[in-house]
């Protein structure tokens, strides 16, 4: 949502760019008369008259109309920098949310498998609980079965003396 935001306002700044430099130059940019060309102020003067004579004003127009054609041009090849900018910051944008989403996918990844684990160590530490206890009741038994083996084994040994006496 952010990237196509983004791209969106930095369209809509070139197009105001480009919006501006082509108005500056309907509006600012005139061409000038060759030279030998008649104006309507000077059409009693001749061609000499005309190239030669009043050369200071036509030079300065012509020269300020230059600096205004060469700015025109120096912010038009800045509005194509910036627009070639642009695109590179949206496929940065892009290149950015791809790594983003399959980081997420990774950390999504490992986020899953600690709660395996979680869930396996807490069913190990049941199974060593009730292994302790089996362990436990075995040698109760164990001791409980010896116990009797050795009553009897008094039984039949008591027996067997007072049999024999």
């Amino acid at each position: 949502m952010l990237l196509s935001e983004s791209a969106a306002v930095q369209r809509k700044t070139v197009e105001v760019e480009k919006k501006a430099v082509q108005a500056a130059r309907a509006n600012n940019y005139k061409i000038p008369k060759p030279p030998g060309s008649y104006n309507s102020q000077n059409s009693n003067k001749s061609a000499f008259e005309n190239n030669f004579v009043d050369n200071k004003g036509p030079t300065q127009l012509q020269i300020q109309d230059d600096a205004d054609f060469q700015a025109l041009e120096e912010q038009e090849r800045t509005i194509r920098e910036l627009e070639e900018n642009i695109v590179g910051v949206n496929e940065i944008y892009k290149k950015l949310g791809a790594l983003v989403y399959e980081q997420g996918l990774v950390v999504d990844s490992i986020e899953s498998s600690v709660e395996q684990t979680s869930v396996f160590v807490a069913e190990g530490t049941d199974q060593l609980r009730k292994a302790s206890q089996y362990q436990n009741k075995l040698r109760k038994r164990k001791v409980i079965i010896v116990l009797i083996i050795a009553v009897v084994l008094a039984i039949l040994i008591g027996i067997i003396c007072w049999k024999t006496n």
